[in-house]
């Protein structure tokens, strides 16, 4: 096969430098790769090339070297409707005398004309500013003036901003494979451990599903290393393939559950398999969508282009699916756009845990990974959360304490509340569960006004954390980051930063959440003695 393709320049945010882009010649002699990543923040430079007995030719020369007609096709995606695109044409294309250009107009998902970019082109011809003004597809004709014959087609693919709206109104709840069991899962496994999730433990006779953990999320190991001929992404044996799958699927549905699963936008796995959707976005999302899943955890590993145009791209086919998915970015930080497209986005690097770090969770790292997710505590709300990694309740690296702890601070962020327990020896874990299962703490995490807690007061260790709640209450959680116990007061006027909690001197009720009492009514502030090391307290504070 002729090696053949382009070479990309650009100037702005980010630089490039002459990257090549391998394509193919086709048999109608077209020449089409696929440029993907562009950002409308630089101006690009694409030159043609071919490669005949070991000599490099381009643009015009390119042509002519193969004796043929190549008319040039240039696929570029991952603008948003609204921004501008700069893309200079080479004039070593032969597009001299100007360029005269065509915009088709067309939707590639059901046929209909669709208008969806508008095109400007400079006075000196070799420039087009491409303006995404509807969401879709497009494919821009650009011929030479002088030759007409010779022409180049870029394809622009133009998303929308936003999410899909009505899902994570509160933030997601349930169970992900990996902290447990890493990749060594089973179709077999993940059946009971839905069983385990459907059955009541509980005092009061509830199960995890009762209690609102609704998602069972497969994390790695469900997929074979390597993609079928036609780009297909299949289930390993361990899951019976793609029959095997919807199975799975379809039995969590009639236990009154959620299905989710760990995906590649981009074209490697974490372990350089080639099995990620990049070129295949359309076939993947359909298998996805027809197996049954409703939930997309989406890793950054394996990225093709910078992550914010990997993750948008993915995003507009998604939109396209016809179906709509719970999307959650695992893109390790949170830069802000993120919110505008996901359900809940990564802020931080893989937890601590049994599965994939000696010794398991750590006080430290837990904690280091909530102060790095209360950096972002505005983004959070109905419709989209920061996500710090999954919960370690349980995990053999925690105390009791601190299990508690790791809860509480969950769900005081807002955070999902996901978790990674081995549920196959439930008795084995039901300290855990009993964490797991207190219904005040999650109405907190589940509170209808969506705010993100955080740190108002932290000194010497001593931290106080407030949480504005929808029935005008306060929750406040009180954390002892130092090696010993210490008393601990939090005062009325260092909580109060949202309209409906008054500073005047009246009592303020204070109710335990974990011991499900009314410690009685305080003026100015209340304190909390003997709070344990790696401890915290968490309470519900409301006028009188």
């Amino acid at each position: 096969m002729q090696e053949a393709g382009f070479v990309l320049s650009g100037s702005g945010n980010p630089t490039i430098h002459d990257r090549k882009v391998p394509g193919t010649i086709e048999d109608d002699g077209w020449l089409v790769a696929d440029i993907v990543g562009l950002s409308p923040d630089t101006e690009y430079h694409i030159r043609p090339y071919v490669v005949i007995d070991g000599k490099v030719y381009y643009g015009r020369h390119a042509k002519k070297a193969t004796r043929s007609r190549i008319e040039l096709s240039m696929h570029v995606a991952g603008m948003w409707v609204g921004e501008t695109m700069t893309i200079s044409v080479d004039k070593l294309h032969g597009i001299e005398g100007g360029v005269a250009c065509q915009v088709v107009r067309e939707s590639r998902y059901d046929g209909t004309v669709n208008p969806i970019v508008d095109v400007q082109v400079n006075p000196s011809g070799n420039e087009l500013g491409i303006t995404g003004v509807a969401e879709g597809e497009a494919v821009i004709a650009v011929a030479s003036v002088g030759d007409p014959s010779v022409r180049t087609e870029i394809q622009v693919t133009v998303v929308r901003k936003g999410k899909v709206e009505g899902l994570a109104k509160t933030p997601p709840m349930g169970w992900n494979t990996w902290n447990s069991f890493g990749r060594v899962v089973t179709a077999e496994l993940v059946r009971k451990i839905i069983d385990a999730m459907c059955t009541p433990f509980s005092e009061n006779g509830k199960s995890l599903r009762d209690l609102g953990y609704e998602y069972v999320v497969v994390d790695g190991g469900w997929r074979q290393n390597w993609l079928e001929p036609d780009g297909t992404v299949v289930p390993n044996r361990y899951f019976g393939g793609s029959e095997g799958m919807k199975e799975l699927a379809d039995y969590a549905h009639s236990k009154g559950l959620k299905f989710g699963l760990h995906v590649l936008p981009g074209i490697m796995d974490c372990v350089k398999q080639y099995v990620g959707a990049y070129g295949y976005e359309r076939l993947h999302l359909k298998q996805y969508k027809d197996w049954g899943v409703d939930y997309l955890k989406m890793d950054r590993c394996g990225g093709y282009t910078t992550p914010e145009n990997m993750y948008k791209r993915i995003k507009y086919f998604m939109d396209n699916a016809g179906k709509d998915f719970l999307f959650s970015i695992s893109n390790y930080y949170f830069f802000g756009w993120e919110a505008e497209i996901g359900h809940m986005w990564r802020t931080t690097f893989d937890i601590h845990n049994i599965a994939n770090h000696a010794g398991g969770a750590s006080w430290d790292n837990f904690m280091d990974f909530a102060r790095k997710n209360t950096r972002s505590w505005e983004a959070a709300g109905p419709g989209g959360w920061n996500d710090p990694d999954c919960m370690v309740v349980g995990d053999p690296g925690l105390t009791l304490t601190e299990s508690v702890s790791n809860f509480n601070v969950w769900a005081m962020m807002a955070s999902p509340l996901i978790f990674g327990l081995d549920l196959l020896d439930m008795e084995k874990n039901r300290d855990a569960l009993r964490v797991l299962s207190n219904e005040e703490v999650i109405a907190v995490n589940q509170d209808p006004l969506g705010k993100h807690g955080r740190p108002v007061v932290e000194k010497d260790g001593l931290e106080v954390w407030a949480k504005p709640l929808a029935d005008g209450s306060m929750a406040v959680l009180l954390l002892n980051d130092t090696a010993g116990a210490a008393d601990m007061t939090v005062n009325w006027h260092e909580v109060a930063y949202n309209a409906d909690f008054r500073l005047e001197d009246e009592m303020y009720e204070v109710w335990d959440l974990w011991l499900h009492e009314n410690l009685g009514a305080f003026v100015g502030s209340y304190t909390a003695v003997d709070v344990p090391a790696h401890g915290t307290v968490l309470l519900k504070v409301s006028r009188g």
